[in-house]
């Protein structure tokens, strides 16, 4: 079942996959780091009552549920728009 999630996400979007040899050797140190951020930034907003309305989100989420509790992924996204002001 993990396997057939995993093909699902795998098939339905644009994702390039890596061997370990091709990170940086500081890769898993900065890795937990920004986990480290991340889980302080959802901690705060965690207090907050927020429903999400994001399909793209709502979508990604869903297909991270199915893997389950004990699959790791690392999720790439990239910028379309960048507006400096």
């Amino acid at each position: 079942m993990e396997e057939e999630a995993f093909n699902v996400f795998i098939d339905s979007n644009d994702i390039d996959c890596f061997k370990p040899d091709e990170f940086a050797d500081d890769y898993i140190d900065k890795v937990k780091a920004d986990d480290e951020i991340l889980q302080e930034i959802f901690d705060m907003w965690s207090k907050y009552d927020i429903k999400t309305r994001d399909a793209k989100y709502n979508l990604l989420k869903h297909n991270i549920d199915s893997f389950g509790n004990d699959t790791k992924l690392i999720v790439f996204q990239k910028l379309k728009t960048l507006l400096i002001t």
